[in-house]
């Protein structure tokens, strides 16, 4: 269950411990590449459908800007402000009837595992950071923080901890290695090669596989002009136009 950590000297929220959320655009072993939006940097999507989570994030969100007002915005509430926490796209299967926390961190978040029956996690280190993937079920430990920079003001959802609970479905999937990498017994057979006449017996040479058709590249890509909703996230990924709603202040006001 989703919780608010509160600062017992403050009274105020401190930090939000984010449970079952499906983790999407993740960028949590290695940084997001040059030519993507805050490169360099950490971070993660999460995708969130438990509607006492979304609760707590709205609360969460509107101290925050409430404090903001008063210690960071001069006073008042800015014209525009970012919101890390908005609709999940309807057209993506995934983020349908769901909400998105959008986080980000410039280091690499500490990354852990809880293994079912558990009650206590370990730190991945090394090889097993592989365990941490796009569509796999987690929990985040997310600090929202105010921003006032060269005119942009907003919050920004930091994710200071990642822990694993369980295994989804990969978006865009995972490839089985050993499959890809491993030579067919027919892919082995030089085709080209001649064949050597037994005694006796005529051999004829082996027929030449037929050929595939030719790809007229331009003739799918107009066929193909929407980006499918799972893509490959594993590696570089680029993000595309959302039709989700994001939030305003003044729905948490």
């Amino acid at each position: 269950m989703s919780q608010l950590l509160m600062n017992e000297t403050t009274g105020k929220i401190k930090a939000l411990r984010v449970t079952d959320a499906v983790f999407s655009y993740s960028y949590l072993t290695a940084p997001r590449p040059e030519g993507q939006f805050k490169a360099g940097s950490y971070g993660t999507e999460l995708i969130i459908k438990d509607e006492e989570t979304i609760k707590l994030i709205n609360q969460y969100l509107k101290e925050v800007v409430q404090t903001a007002i008063k210690e960071t915005w001069n006073g008042k509430l800015p014209k525009d402000v970012y919101l890390p926490f908005e609709e999940g796209d309807e057209e993506v299967e995934t983020e349908a009837g769901a909400y998105v926390l959008k986080t980000t961190s410039p280091t690499q978040p500490p990354l852990y595992i809880r293994e079912a029956g558990q009650a206590w996690p370990r730190r991945l280190e090394g090889e097993e950071v592989s365990e941490i993937y796009a569509g796999m079920i987690g929990e985040a430990y997310v600090v929202l923080s105010p921003f006032n920079y060269l005119g942009k003001t907003g919050i920004t959802a930091y994710i200071n901890g990642v822990c694993k609970t369980a295994d989804g479905t990969p978006f865009g999937g995972r490839a089985n290695l050993e499959e890809v990498f491993a030579v067919p017994s027919e892919a082995a057979m030089d085709f080209s090669a001649p064949v050597k006449p037994s005694k006796g017996k005529t051999v004829e040479k082996a027929p030449e596989p037929e050929k595939e058709p030719e790809i007229d590249l331009a003739t799918l890509t107009k066929r193909h002009t929407k980006q499918p909703a799972a893509v490959e996230q594993t590696t570089q990924q680029q993000q595309t136009t959302r039709s989700s709603k994001k939030l305003s202040v003044q729905d948490l006001l």
